[in-house]
C-alpha cells in the first residue's frame, strides 16, 4: 500500500471515530437534564516537546453533580526542518460536584503528523537538502490528569500532564479556557 493511500485511510479512521463519538454524546445530551456550553482555549507546552494548542471545549453537566468536557484541538511547532501537527479528542473529568475547578482527569485521542530530518532534533536552523526529510503518522493514546483554576467567572488556567503512547512518552500543559 503506498504511502498516500495509507494517510487517507487513517485521516478517514480519524474521522469517522470522531463522528461517531460526537453522536453518541449528542444523544447523552438529549437523554439527561441541562444544557452544553461552548468555550475556546488555548494551551502552551515549553517542557518536554514544544507545541501551541487551540481548540473548542464542549462542557455537560450531568444529573446535577457531575462536569465532563469534551475538547476538539489542533497542535502544531515549526522550526527549520521540523514540523510537528497533530489533531485530537480530550475527554474530561472533573472531581468536584457542579465544578469546573480542581482536580480533574482526561484521556486523549488522536493522531499527529511530525516531518523532520535526522539532525532538526540537534541543528537550529533549514536543511537545503530535503532528501533526508522523514515523514510520519504517529497514534496519540494518553491518560492524565491535572489542576483548574478559577480566574474568573467563566474562564479558567489549567496545568496538566500526560502519559501514554505518543511521540514522547508525557507531556506539561499550561492553558488558558474562557
Amino acid at each position: 500500500m503506498c504511502g498516500k493511500m495509507k494517510t487517507t485511510l487513517i485521516i478517514l479512521l480519524f474521522i469517522f471515530v470522531s463522528v461517531s463519538l460526537l453522536a453518541d454524546e449528542i444523544s447523552l445530551i438529549e437523554k439527561n437534564i441541562g444544557n452544553y456550553k461552548i468555550d475556546k482555549f488555548i494551551a502552551v507546552s515549553l517542557l518536554i516537546l514544544p507545541r501551541v494548542c487551540i481548540g473548542i471545549i464542549k462542557t455537560k453537566q450531568f444529573n446535577e453533580k457531575l462536569m465532563v468536557e469534551s475538547t476538539f484541538y489542533f497542535h502544531v511547532f515549526i522550526k527549520g526542518t521540523y514540523k510537528h501537527f497533530g489533531i485530537g479528542v480530550q475527554g474530561t473529568q472533573f472531581f468536584r460536584k457542579n465544578r469546573r475547578d480542581g482536580f480533574y482527569m482526561h484521556i486523549n485521542t488522536g493522531f499527529e503528523y511530525l516531518e523532520h530530518d535526522d539532525f532538526s532534533f540537534i541543528i537550529v536552523g533549514y536543511n537545503d537538502d530535503n532528501d533526508d526529510i522523514e515523514k510520519s503518522f504517529l497514534p496519540n493514546i494518553s491518560v492524565g490528569s491535572g489542576y483548574s483554576f478559577r480566574v474568573s467567572r467563566e474562564s479558567y488556567l489549567r496545568l496538566n500532564m500526560d502519559i501514554g503512547m505518543k511521540l514522547l512518552i508525557s507531556n506539561i500543559y499550561l492553558s488558558f479556557v474562557w
